[in-house]
């Protein structure tokens, strides 16, 4: 599926593909993406056109959202505080059921949940390199897709 998206500053647009967007989010080393746990090859995504637009593809299946429909990308940034030098306990709010694609950004420096930092219930425990000061900046990020497309 393709979209466009305006460009900001100016008055143009770009077009770009879910295949674009699964390379952004996954690993275009091994031409893999997670998603909800499970692995998924990118090179194997495969546009969906819809039909007719009566709510289904061939009379039967569901409804799929063609290139014009209303889907927003949004980055989501959780403001982190760190009140104390090397603090590595911080209680996040987070209204996620996978945190699969969740990022911590230190100082611009971004990092995958797992690799130096995990978050269990409420709490994130960072266990990177280093200690963390009360003058970096910390941030969890994550991406939420939206639509407000009735039928999705």
């Amino acid at each position: 599926m393709a979209f466009r998206i305006k460009k900001l500053g100016e008055d143009t647009f770009k077009t770009f593909t879910m295949r674009d967007i699964l390379s952004l989010i996954g690993d275009t080393v091994n031409d893999e993406v997670r998603i909800r746990g499970e692995v998924f090859r990118i090179s194997t995504t495969e546009e969906i056109v819809p039909d007719s637009g009566n709510g289904s593809s061939g009379g039967s299946g569901p409804y799929i959202p063609g290139p014009s429909a209303p889907i927003t990308l949004d980055w989501i940034r959780v403001p982190i505080e760190v009140t104390t030098p090397g603090q590595e306990t911080f209680n996040v709010a987070l209204p996620l059921n996978d945190l699969e694609g969740l990022l911590l950004v230190v100082n611009g420096a971004v990092y995958d949940a797992g690799s130096t930092f995990h978050v269990q219930q409420d709490a994130l425990q960072w266990h990177g390199g280093f200690q963390l000061d009360v003058n970096d900046s910390v941030y969890l990020k994550y991406l939420v897709l939206s639509s407000t497309d009735p039928q999705l």
